[in-house]
C-alpha cells in the first residue's frame, strides 16, 4: 500500500513540475512576443517620423529615453501634427508611451511645445 501511495505522490510531483515548466514557457513566450511587438511599433514610429521629416536619425529615436522629446521634435518639424490628435496619439503609442506615462485619470501627460 505504501509503494502505491509513493508512486501516486511521485506522479503528482512530476505533473506539478510539468505544469510549472509550461507556465514558465508561456511567460517566456509572452515576454518574447511583447519584445517583438515593441520592436514592430518602434519601426512603424520611425517610418512615420521619417515621413514627417523629423530631424532625427533612427538610432536617436530608438535611444531616446523620453518619447515626449521625440514627439516635441515631430511637432516642431510638422506643426500640422498638432491638429491631428489621432496621429499624434498613435505616434505616442508606437513610441512606447502608455500607462506608465499616464497621470491621474489615465490621461497622458502633456508635452511642452
Amino acid at each position: 500500500a505504501e509503494s502505491g501511495t509513493e508512486a501516486k505522490a511521485a506522479r503528482a510531483a512530476v505533473r506539478e513540475r510539468r505544469r510549472q515548466q509550461r507556465r514558465r514557457d508561456i511567460e517566456e513566450e509572452q515576454e518574447w512576443l511583447g519584445q517583438v511587438r515593441r520592436q514592430q511599433n518602434m519601426m512603424m514610429a520611425i517610418e512615420k517620423l521619417l515621413e514627417l521629416k523629423v530631424p532625427l536619425l533612427p538610432v536617436q529615436i530608438r535611444q531616446a529615453e523620453d518619447p515626449l522629446v521625440v514627439l516635441r521634435k515631430a511637432m516642431a518639424a510638422c506643426p500640422e501634427l498638432l491638429l491631428d490628435s489621432e496621429s499624434l496619439s498613435r505616434l505616442g503609442t508606437l513610441l512606447g508611451m502608455g500607462r506608465a506615462e499616464a497621470g491621474p485619470g489615465g490621461r497622458l501627460r502633456e508635452a511642452a511645445v
